[in-house]
């Protein structure tokens, strides 16, 4: 539990962190592989469409990094559009990644690690999947089930977030956080209040200094 401190401090610590995945970046598909790329070029206007998801046929998009990179999070952007009530926004899959220097060229035969499953709310996004902090060159979107039933899914910008360790000292409070996300502010008033925004994930340690 975070101990109470005597006296009023007030800081507020603001760290932006966007990092999108670079345009330099090679991108492939399942299916519509000439428009993977648009689903990194930094527009959100435009976007990759997949072919019908089914249970017979899931979809995917790659991104090929070009060296292994270290990341904690997706964030993952729809095109807006909807049949009736329903976004072609990924409903539930899975993210992969992989080390393997055949991943992209052939990605069946390739050894791909799960890094989490995902399942989506019908909105068109921005969607965030949190986890454990990994490093991998080749990263796959599998996508198992589309909001518009049987349809397509249509994404225009795949994001990888970055870990970062954020350290501070503040009158004798140290003030330590992990933090994978787009922004996070932290404010110290009497005792630690923290506010963040939904796409990030903050481990928040105060300590006094000289404490274990």
């Amino acid at each position: 539990s975070m101990r109470k401190v005597s006296r009023v401090i007030y800081f507020v610590l603001a760290v932006l962190l966007c990092f999108q995945v670079a345009q330099a970046a090679t991108w492939q598909a399942s299916s519509q592989k000439e428009e993977a790329a648009l689903a990194g070029d930094g527009e959100l206007s435009s976007f990759w469409a997949s072919s019908a998801v089914t249970a017979f046929t899931p979809q995917w998009l790659m991104v090929d990094l070009g060296e292994k990179i270290e990341f904690s999070a997706l964030k993952l952007f729809g095109s807006g559009r909807r049949v009736g009530n329903n976004y072609y926004s990924p409903r539930r899959g899975f993210l992969e990644g992989s080390n393997d220097p055949t991943a992209f060229s052939n990605p069946q035969a390739a050894d791909w690690t799960k890094i989490a499953d995902f399942d989506f709310p019908n909105t068109a996004g921005p969607h965030t999947l949190s986890f454990g902090k990994t490093a991998f060159r080749f990263v796959r979107l599998f996508v198992q089930s589309s909001w518009v039933e049987n349809g397509r899914v249509e994404i225009a910008e795949l994001q990888l977030l970055p870990s970062l360790l954020v350290s501070a000292q503040v009158k004798g409070i140290k003030i330590d956080s992990h933090i994978a996300g787009s922004s996070v502010t932290l404010s110290i008033d009497a005792e630690v209040a923290k506010t963040f925004p939904e796409a990030a994930v903050v481990e928040l340690v105060v300590k006094k200094d000289g404490e274990l």
